[in-house]
């Protein structure tokens, strides 16, 4: 059994184990009124909605899907609020509509991470294909990068240029404007969840190594922090701060730029995937 076929398994597994909740932002349940922007979405592997907190007060639940997104492995957030949520084995991206229903945007061979650009392009990774697909609002798409070998985690920098695990390979690679792949980094072990500081650092985490790297723009890749059951999908707020789904611990880890770690929130269904808007 392939080594994300077995944290797949596990993640499952686990939530049938686990029992759900919010801790943290302020803590309890509460309504969307209630959560502070910008807002950290969360969705879990054995998830059935999507977790949101506030990043100063507030958290609550949204949405009840079901087995109608099962294994869910991506999240993504429009401008509008707009929630996506990439299926795993079900092979497509779903939007959740103002009363939390999903509805499928798009069909993709097993899509994994997602991102959205400064105009509300959607970015989706198809592992199955190797390949990156760009999203218009109407459901139109067109690829933008192939010859990748099982991506995962997907980023844009700040000036729109798209960054991806390249997880067979153990790599970060960069698109260019003309879809060729440019390799930023290689010698990566298990790489899942990417993210890019405003200033050009890239954050990547080790699922099966328990822990997150950051690469300087100099090439240089240090430990940022190790304190992780399996890390996976990463995210930043305008602060500066990294918030990181611990899947198999079922929470969200909060590091400064520093690296001192906090626990945002707990209880929660094998995140797996996470996003700041």
């Amino acid at each position: 059994m392939s080594e994300l076929s077995r944290r797949s398994l596990l993640s499952a597994l686990g939530g049938l184990l686990l029992g759900v909740g919010l801790v943290g932002c302020g803590g309890g349940s509460t309504g969307s009124a209630n959560l502070t922007r910008p807002r950290l979405y969360v969705v879990g592997r054995s998830a059935t909605s999507v977790d949101r907190a506030g990043l100063t007060v507030g958290s609550d639940r949204f949405g009840t899907f079901g087995t109608a997104i099962p294994l869910p492995i991506g999240i993504a957030v429009r401008t509008d609020e707009t929630i996506f949520v990439a299926s795993q084995s079900g092979n497509a991206v779903f939007t959740l509509d103002a009363a939390g229903t999903p509805v499928k945007f798009a069909d993709v061979a097993e899509p994994w991470g997602m991102a959205f650009d400064a105009t509300d392009r959607l970015y989706v990774v198809s592992r199955k294909d190797g390949a990156v697909l760009r999203f218009a609002a109407d459901g139109t798409s067109t690829v933008v990068a192939t010859g990748l070998t099982g991506p995962t985690g997907i980023a844009l920098d700040a000036s729109g240029t798209l960054f991806v695990c390249d997880h067979d390979k153990g790599r970060i690679v960069k698109v260019n404007a003309d879809g060729t792949l440019a390799e930023v980094k290689s010698g990566l072990t298990d790489p899942s969840g990417i993210a890019v500081q405003t200033n050009g650092v890239i954050y990547v985490s080790s699922a099966s190594g328990k822990k997150v790297q950051k690469l300087a723009t100099d090439g240089t890749l240090t430990d940022f922090s190790t304190a992780f059951l399996e890390p996976n999908g990463l995210a930043l707020d305008g602060d500066g701060n990294l918030y990181v789904a611990d899947t198999l611990a079922s929470t969200v880890t909060r590091l400064s730029e520093s690296g001192a770690s906090t626990t945002f929130l707990s209880a929660l269904n094998n995140p797996i995937a996470l996003t700041v808007r």
